[in-house]
């Protein structure tokens, strides 16, 4: 796919922390990947993912990449990593990927997610510069829109299916939003500085994982474990 990042979404990035396009995952990659998805959650929760809370959910969705090839060829793809460098000016290596849905017929909120967080805060790792929400499916109903007076921490809904919205690592935002409508699936992409070191958090899935893997607090991320997928 040929896309070009402008001078004025690069300087409307940094400005504001987040920028959205439209159709980055086409229609056909976006059913794909929530058929993939809701296997890899039958499988893992024992159970279709409508009739599991988020609390369970959000564990079994970190890290998919690792279980399912499907999602490996979608989380290093360099055309999303590509853009990523150029809004954050600096080469990448893949830190996690996390899943989110919102079962058909329960929307309470993981207490977790009730006040705005920064991507730092959902992993264990410091020097994390950008991540990536695509939408992987139609929504029923279309946004509100942004107020005109709209400050931070911003609210996160790309709505239609297949768009993306860029974040800034270091930013506070909403993520509220994204559970706030039944059967809805999203993929956060998150992508780190080739320096990234691993520093434990309790509310990070994948900790038992890197643990397993020989990381201890200050580790810089190896390669066979977090790939670089951009170099500029």
């Amino acid at each position: 796919m040929r896309f070009t990042i402008t001078t004025g979404q690069i300087a409307f990035f940094k400005k504001f922390g987040f920028i959205e396009f439209e159709q980055l995952l086409p229609e056909p990659d976006c059913q794909k990947m929530t058929a993939q998805a809701a296997a890899h959650f039958s499988k893992k929760l024992k159970g279709s993912w409508d009739t599991k809370s988020l609390s369970e959910s959000i564990p079994a969705g970190r890290d998919i990449w690792r279980e399912n090839s499907h999602f490996a060829e979608l989380v290093s793809n360099r055309f999303f990593a590509k853009i990523a460098s150029q809004l954050s000016a600096k080469p990448l290596r893949l830190l996690f990927d996390q899943l989110f849905h919102t079962p058909e017929n329960q929307l309470t909120l993981d207490p977790f997610f009730a006040t705005p967080k920064k991507l730092q805060e959902l992993s264990s790792f410091q020097g994390m510069s950008i991540g990536l929400l695509l939408k992987l499916t139609d929504s029923p109903t279309p946004p509100a829109a942004y107020p005109p007076n709209l400050t931070e921490p911003f609210p996160l809904f790309p709505w239609l299916k297949g768009s993306g919205i860029f974040i800034e690592g270091e930013r506070c935002f909403q993520f509220d939003p994204i559970f706030s409508e039944p059967g809805q699936s999203y993929l956060l992409i998150v992508y780190g500085a080739i320096k990234t070191v691993y520093m434990p958090n309790p509310h990070d899935p994948s900790n038992i994982f890197l643990k397993k893997a020989g990381y201890g607090a200050g580790d810089l991320l190896k390669e066979e474990t977090h790939p670089t997928l951009f170099q500029g």
